[in-house]
This record gives structure tokens, sequence and C-alpha cells, in this order.
């Protein structure tokens, strides 16, 4: 797959997706992943960086290895737009504002003129805010922390105990597939056939950690798996392959970032377990050891207790607990955890809660100043609690939290939707569609035994269903079936058959866009106008891209359109003659 080369930067201009704001509604929905890329190439054109985004279906390892090979950069024109932008409109996404002035070097000065005072007047009020955009840049950290940029004692502050974190996931996961894992151990262990790793998953029982432990006992095999150039590995680190990835379950990558570092955290919580070990014999023998009085734990250090003001001692744990069931309660007056009728100090305690919790304490404390002060005229932010006293005709409260900054409707306590009343709101063209795609929803996804009429909807195991009443039902066809296993196929594709395992999330999705997609199809029809202007990408069901697979072929992560046709009981012409619905050129055209 291979672009042109680029020749000036009115080709962004051209592009066909850009036009109507399209390149707004491509940015938005793919904010993330788009800003990924900004922070690798962060003096790219951004108009251009979107168009290969957009071009190599928002695959980040393809378009990354595009921009490595050449890229435009901002021109000092576009610069100068966009300096103007940011100076006019501080609250909304910068990133946003750096497309925009891309895209308005090639309008006209009254283009710019009107799309500024568009947004201060409140008649263009949907927007990409800074403060989303401050959410964005603050995961992506995150997820660099588990992965490129990641350091053992920054870990270990994200999850403090990894094995134990482990064996949770062992307990509370077990025979949950997860394809985002299956992909990791194909990149992982790129010698390795793929039935075999496959099989090794399924084994296992889908943990992740236990998969890895066999399989590298099977790579020291070097006659059987031999390194080949054939099969070498691309030359990205595998950290920055699983940050590209798409992989966004921070659950998921804190598993996998102890399973690529297992052997530096484990060689770094040994060192911290040897060291605390020489501390608490030097504290025996100063006779300073402590005890919780709370959980009664034994043998704690000075800098693992907290005392309150009568020299009760508590170990962080507990004490972390008991004020954060405090604030949840909006209680800042906390006891002491014993008969004891000390108030803990507070200001201390916001040095040992983390981070989060603190600006919680934080928080309060200013709520309830302002309640004391009994200022009139106040509103408080339905997204961080922020307070402020505004103006009683002021139609629209701004958050000042600078970590917020959200745009509120006074009336309904939604997100500024002016010029449109709150009735308006409610009823826009993508409610209306959403409603009746959600409708479809649980038609296609719930199935009815053709007997007893009873309910259910399948979230694991096989297609061959049975009913309470005793009928076999196949999950894809909805036919009763028998003989059961001559109705379906497993590891090779057979006609007239329905397979035997697919995956719910794909399933589910697919067949849900392609209900979608025949409903905007038919209201294209009997109501063209309202659909003018919608934003698919809010309407549809989110679908992670099919990760990029060096091994050859493989089983697809793709669902049949046959599969489809069956489940919606449509005939399958009607499924395949389905145009994407995701990109604005597609819903323009009406």
């Amino acid at each position: 797959m291979e672009l042109q080369e680029p020749e000036p930067s009115t080709v962004f201009y051209k592009y066909p997706k850009f036009k109507y704001y399209g390149w707004e509604t491509i940015y938005v929905e793919h904010q993330k992943q788009y800003l990924k890329l900004i922070d690798k190439y962060p003096d790219v054109n951004r108009l251009y960086l979107l168009m290969y985004l957009d071009f190599y279906k928002f695959d980040l390892v393809l378009t990354d290895l595009r921009m490595a090979k050449q890229y435009h950069k901002e021109d000092e024109e576009e610069l100068q737009i966009i300096d103007v932008l940011k100076k006019s409109l501080k609250k909304a996404d910068p990133v946003f504002l750096e497309l925009a002035g891309e895209w308005f070097k090639h309008e006209s000065p009254n283009a710019l003129k009107e799309f500024i005072e568009s947004i201060l007047t409140g008649k263009k009020s949907k927007y990409p805010k800074l403060s989303t955009y401050n959410d964005n840049i603050e995961t992506l950290n995150l997820l660099k922390s588990l992965t490129i940029n990641f350091e053992t004692t920054q870990f270990l502050k994200i999850c403090p105990d990894p094995m134990d974190y482990i064996l949770k996931a062992k307990t509370h996961l077990c025979y949950k597939f997860n394809g985002d894992k299956l992909t990791y151990l194909y990149d992982k262990f790129y010698r390795l056939p793929v039935p075999l790793i496959q099989a090794e998953f399924f084994v296992k029982h889908f943990h992740l950690l236990e998969t890895v432990d066999a399989l590298e006992d099977m790579m020291l095999d070097e006659e059987k798996y031999p390194e080949s150039s054939e099969n070498a590995r691309s030359q990205l680190a595998s950290g920055m392959m699983i940050y590209l990835s798409g992989m966004d379950d921070i659950d998921l990558l804190k598993e996998i970032a102890f399973v690529e570092n297992k052997e530096a955290v484990e060689y770094h919580m040994s060192t911290e377990a040897s060291m605390r070990l020489i501390e608490l014999e030097e504290a025996k023998m100063a006779n300073l050891i402590y005890i919780c009085e709370c959980c009664y734990e034994t043998e704690l250090l000075i800098s693992e207790v907290y005392c309150c003001p009568k020299g009760h001692s508590f170990c962080l744990k507990c004490i972390e607990t008991i004020v954060e069931s405090q604030v949840t309660l909006k209680k800042l007056e906390i006891k002491c955890l014993t008969e004891c009728t000390e108030n803990l100090n507070l200001e201390m305690i916001k040095n040992i809660v983390n981070d989060k919790l603190c600006e919680r304490i934080v928080s309060l404390e200013q709520t309830k100043e302002i309640d004391a002060a009994n200022i009139e005229n106040l509103e408080s932010c339905t997204f961080c609690n922020f307070v402020a006293s505004v103006p009683q005709d002021l139609k629209v409260f701004t958050c000042l939290n600078p970590k917020c900054g959200k745009e509120l409707c006074r009336s309904c306590k939604k997100e500024n939707h002016l010029p449109l009343s709150c009735y308006e709101n409610i009823q826009t063209p993508e409610v209306v569609i959403r409603t009746r795609i959600e409708n479809k929803m649980s038609e296609v996804l719930i199935r009815n035994c053709p007997v007893c009429k009873n309910r259910f909807l399948k979230d694991s195991g096989c297609n061959k269903i049975v009913c309470p009443c005793g009928t076999s039902i196949c999950y894809i066809c909805k036919k009763i079936i028998t003989p059961i296993y001559e109705h379906f196929y497993h590891n090779r594709i057979m006609p007239n058959k329905c397979p035997l395992f697919t995956d719910e999330n794909v399933v589910h999705v697919a067949v849900v866009e392609a209900a979608a997609r025949l409903i905007i199809d038919e209201m294209r029809v009997t109501n063209p106008n309202l659909l003018i202007r919608v934003n698919m990408n809010k309407l549809l069901p989110k679908i992670k891209p099919p990760q990029p697979r060096r091994r050859g072929d493989e089983i697809s992560v793709s669902i049949d359109n046959e599969v489809i046709a069956k489940i919606l009981g449509e005939n399958v012409q009607k499924i395949n003659s389905l145009k994407d619905m995701r990109t604005l050129e597609s819903t323009s055209n009406q």
C-alpha cells in the first residue's frame, strides 16, 4: 500500500474527506491515535499526517513507517495563522487549532474570521476542547509509562504489587478470551507457528504470564524454531510496537509491562525488600518498631505509619482506606481509628495519600468553604464539582478548573448546546438515528428460543446454544439444529455451514455496524434531510482496526459477510453492497 508522494501543501486541501470540516470529524474520532504520532513527529504538517493516517485506515504502525521515510513540516504562514487561533481561542484543543490553521491557509481571510467568531459567540459550540485534549494527554502519558518510557520505580507506583495483580488477573479473567493478548503473543514469539501459540494460549486458560513462560521454553529449541531473515522481527522496539498497536486497556498494559520487564521489576523489588530488612533490624535494636492499631500488622517502620496526636499508630494503607471512605461521604473531620477523640491532621494526610485522593480532599475543602460563605448564584460543574458564582442571567457556565474547562448549559446541566434549545439538543438527528440503531441492536443481538420463546444473549463459548427447554439452537442462523455438530464448521470455512466458534466482541460489533448501515441506507430514501452533517463515527460502535501481521496466512479477525447476513436474516449480496459509513464523504453524498 503506497501513496504517491504529495507535492505542495495544497494536496491536503484537496483530500476529499477533508471537505465540509471532514478533517475535524476525522481528528475528533481518532484523537488518541493521532496524538500518539504528533508526539513522535512534533513538527509534522498536521493535515499531512491526518491524511496518511486516514489513508492507512488509522493503522499507527503503517503510518509511522511512512512518516519515518519523509514528511512535510508546517510552514511559516501556517504557524502565523495557528498563533492567531491559539491566542483567540484559549479553550480549544491546541492540535485542533493547528489543523484549522493549516486548513484556513487555503481559505479566504473572511473564512478564518468567521470561524473564530462562530466559536467565540457560541454559534459553533461543539468543537474539540482543551479539557478533552488534556485528558487524552494524561492517558497517553500513562500508556507511555507502561510501554516506551517504562521505568521500574514508576511502574511500581502504578502497580505496587505486580505479582498479586497477576494472580488476581488469573482468578478473575480466566476463561475470558482477549484478542489483544493473542496479538501481543504473535508479535513476541514471531518464530513460533500461529497454531502452536493459539493452542498454548487456550491450554493456559488465556493467562498471559503462564503462556509466555511456556512459549519461551519452546523458543530455546533453536533447531526446531531457528532464527531466520524471513521471520525477522520488525525494527520497531517491542515497547513502541505495543504503544502503536492500538492497545489502550490499562489493565492489560500493566500485565504486558510486567511480562516484558519481569526480571528488572523482580530485581528492584528484591533489592527494596533486602534494604527494608536491614532497616527493620536497625529499628528493632533501637526499639522503633510500630504496630498498626487497625489491621494489627506488626514490624512497621516509622516511615510506614501515621500517628494521631495522642500517638496511636496506623499503617498507611489503613489511613488511605479510611480517608477515601470519609471523602466519598463528603466528610473532612476524620477521627482516629481507635476510640480516641482526636481528629487526624488533614495537612499531613495530604502528604500520605495518592495524588488523586489528595485532589479530592482539596476540592472538598474548597466546596465546604464556599458553602460556609453563603454566596449567591453558585453554580457547580457536573464534570469536576468546581464551584463558582455567576450572574443569574448567564445561560452558559464555563468551568474555570484548568483540568476541566467544560462549558455547561445551566438549565439542563449538559455540555453547551447553544444555539439549540435543551429540547432541540435532545432531538438532534444523531439522537433520532442512534435510537433506531439501539433498537435494532437489541433485535439482532438477543436470541429467542423458537420453541419456548426464552430470550438470551451469548457472551462466550461455542455457537451451539442449548435452551433450558432442551432445544439446541445455532446462535448464528437461529435455527433448531439436529444432528448438532454437522451444522457447523471449525478450522476451515465450509459452504452452507455456520462457524462453531466466533469472537463475540467482533461478531456483535460487526453485526451492529451492518445493521446501522442498513438503517442509514433506508433513511437515505425515506428521510435524507435527517442525515445531513451527521457524524457517523458517533453513531456506530467502536471497532479496533486489525493488527498488522508479519507472519503470512493466519486466521482472520474479521467476520465473513455470510455470517453477518445469517445473523441479520438478510441476503448476503445486500450485505456485500453496504458502503463504509465511517467517513464524512460517504454520508455527504446523499
